[in-house]
């Protein structure tokens, strides 16, 4: 390592130390039909705040509700935040709150648009119910689908 590399690395390093990384936020509904707004429908009482580092998980254990023949859904989360939200990930982990060949869906998002972005932006399907997303869906780069679960999720 020549001598001005070494100059140049210790002048930097510091400087590196002085900007923190960004840290990605996540935050968890409630599984409780509500706005998005509404801090009591958010785990941990914190309404999202978006952006390319922003994950939202929907799902959770939902209740069943076999009347009518047709079940409602679960839970609506109403995205009622002004503009397009921002976010880079989203996680549907609802368990199947449908018996008996009953048609229905789990849950819905519903509201105002949403825009994936950021670095790898992607939907992750890990549970068993379904979920609808009642929402313009903006894409800000190339979206990944991933996940294990059965439910099925409509876009």
């Amino acid at each position: 390592m020549t001598h001005t590399f070494r100059k140049l690395l210790a002048l930097g390093a510091p400087a590196l130390l002085a900007f923190p990384t960004a840290q990605a936020a996540t935050f968890t509904w409630g599984t409780t039909t509500a706005n998005w707004s509404a801090p009591a429908a958010w785990v941990g009482g914190t309404v999202p705040g978006q952006g390319d580092l922003t994950e939202l998980i929907f799902g959770g254990a939902v209740a069943q509700n076999l009347s009518p023949a047709v079940s409602p859904p679960a839970y609506t989360a109403t995205n009622d935040v002004a503009g397009t939200f921002a976010l880079n990930r989203l996680t549907l982990n609802a368990t199947d709150p449908l018996a008996g060949g009953i048609a229905g869906v789990g849950q819905v998002v519903a509201g105002n648009a949403l825009r994936l972005g950021g670095t790898l932006p992607q939907v992750a399907q890990t549970g068993a119910g379904g979920v609808v997303f009642d929402v313009p869906v903006v894409l800000g780069g190339g979206l990944i689908f991933t996940g294990d679960g059965a439910g099925l999720a409509t876009f």
